[in-house]
């Protein structure tokens, strides 16, 4: 104990040492005073943490996701525009001037855009977005309740569901392919040609009636219709 002397009169108080502090050699020796979460080693992050945690940062960020699905959207509308696959041999028959910008079209890869590698990153990459932000989602639910949990757990629901629209644009892009058959009355197929190659199908086509109607009061195209 130690007695401090008051000024407002000759009057003495006890002090405690822990109201003055503990000494040095107590203060350094003592686990459980000298505690720092952040320096203990159990508690310290690993070195990997805060990168992981600036990624998933920058994937469940709202205007980098609106950033991906602008960069889509282009894409979609390239690939609606500009002709793909088969059908640039079809273009140029009717436009044989434009063989040169195809081809630089071609180079960069938007004659095939829903196949080529850049737009099948872009999927994942919006994939990994809503990954990021249905993470997000599962915890909100897990530590909300009542309307709160609810809204988050539609909102995690919506996710999962572009989820697997995006999983369909990526399996289709990967492994699909596109093709045309040449299928006359009363015969049955069990290939499709892609290009110059005949590729084989997993079941047989038979055509038994195709008919032809046409409606004489309307500008209307005539109509096709098949029975097989």
């Amino acid at each position: 104990m130690k007695y401090e002397n008051v000024r407002n009169g000759p009057k003495f108080r006890r002090i405690h040492p822990l109201a003055q502090g503990i000494s040095p050699f107590f203060a350094n020796q003592s686990p459980i005073m000298n505690h720092n979460p952040q320096t203990s080693p159990a508690t310290q992050p690993e070195a990997s943490s805060p990168v992981m945690a600036t990624v998933l940062g920058v994937l469940a960020s709202v205007r980098f996701a609106v950033a991906v699905v602008v960069v889509v959207a282009v894409a979609c509308i390239l690939g609606t525009v500009v002709p793909q696959g088969m059908e640039t041999a079809a273009y140029l028959q009717k436009h044989p001037g434009a063989a040169g910008g195809l081809e630089v079209l071609g180079k960069l890869g938007l004659t095939d855009v829903f196949h080529s590698g850049w737009f099948i990153s872009l999927l994942c990459v919006l994939a990994s977005t809503l990954a990021a932000c249905t993470t997000r989602r599962f915890a909100t639910v897990r530590r909300t309740t009542g309307f709160a949990r609810r809204r988050a757990f539609g909102s995690m629901l919506a996710h999962i569901s572009l989820l697997l629209i995006l999983a369909g644009g990526v399996i289709r892009g990967v492994w699909g392919e596109k093709g045309f058959v040449e299928l006359q009355k009363g015969r049955t197929l069990a290939q499709f040609q892609v290009g110059n190659e005949l590729k084989p199908l997993p079941f047989g086509l038979h055509l038994d009636e195709f008919k032809i109607g046409e409606n004489f009061r309307s500008t209307v195209s005539p109509t096709f219709a098949t029975e097989g």
